[in-house]
C-alpha cells in the first residue's frame, strides 16, 4: 500500500490526479471501506509531507477527506 500511496505522492501534478484520488476514497466510502480510505489518506499525507509536496488543491483534498471520514 505504501509503494501505491508513494507513487501517487509523486505523480500529483495536477488537477486530473487529485480527481482520482477523490474518486478512489469516495469510492472506498460508498462501499463501506471506511478504514481502508482512512489508512490511505494517512499514508498518502505522510508521503506528501515527507516529501514537502504541497499544493493549495491537495492541501484541500487532503483536509475534506480527514474531515468526512470522522463524521
Amino acid at each position: 500500500m505504501q509503494q501505491f500511496v508513494s507513487a501517487l505522492a509523486h505523480t500529483i501534478a495536477g488537477v486530473d490526479q487529485l480527481e482520482r484520488i477523490d474518486q478512489t476514497l469516495e469510492s472506498l466510502r460508498l462501499t463501506g471501506s471506511i478504514r481502508l480510505a482512512a489508512q490511505l489518506l494517512d499514508h498518502l499525507e505522510e508521503i506528501t509531507g515527507a516529501n514537502q509536496i504541497t499544493s493549495p488543491h491537495l492541501t484541500a483534498l487532503l483536509d475534506h477527506w480527514r474531515q468526512a471520514l470522522t463524521e
